[in-house]
């Protein structure tokens, strides 16, 4: 896995990212999560702790002639987790990250590979799968860039092919 100057393999990426609290720091260095978040109710900066963020702002409220006051809170609480790749996920972060540097590093039969060395079920690892592909068909998306230019020729081959036996394709001359 190669990003932002970074190099991690799979190995060294397992060793170097055995403690949560190293993976957390991974996800926001590459901003898989959010380090700070804004209170949707108040607009004050929420408070980090745990897996969550929260509001603590409190403020007074005068009842009678301003003898009494009532102490209130925002109490906006939200998981770090929300709106990211790990919102529902079943799985913990350790499992999470050493899915996902397997997926990114292995070509060739990921299933037993990951189903060996995760201890997560092949259904899991099928699901988790598809959500990684969804991701990089969105990432090959956003980021299209226009074939060609002034300048520049594209050539584009054409390929025949033929219907066989059973609908298999086969390619034709000519």
């Amino acid at each position: 896995m190669s990003c932002n100057n970074c190099e991690i393999d799979l190995f060294n990426g397992i060793l170097q990212f055995a403690t949560d609290d190293a993976i957390l720091e991974l996800y926001y260095n590459h901003g898989m999560l959010l380090r700070s978040k804004d209170c949707p109710i108040c607009g004050r900066t929420c408070v980090k702790s745990g897996t969550y963020f929260r509001c603590q702002k409190t403020w007074r409220i005068s009842i009678r002639d301003g003898r009494e006051f009532e102490r209130t809170k925002c109490n906006f609480r939200k998981s770090i987790y929300h709106k990211t790749w790990l919102e529902r996920s079943q799985l913990t972060l350790q499992q999470n990250f050493r899915f996902l540097m397997m997926w990114l590093q292995t070509n060739a039969s990921r299933e037993e590979l990951i189903f060996n060395n995760v201890g997560i079920s092949k259904q899991t690892i099928v699901d988790w799968s598809m959500f990684c592909r969804e991701v990089c068909i969105y990432a090959c998306h956003s980021s299209t860039v226009r074939l060609g230019g002034e300048g520049i020729i594209v050539e584009i081959d054409e390929a025949k092919f033929g219907k066989r036996k059973y609908n298999r394709g086969r390619i034709v001359d000519g």
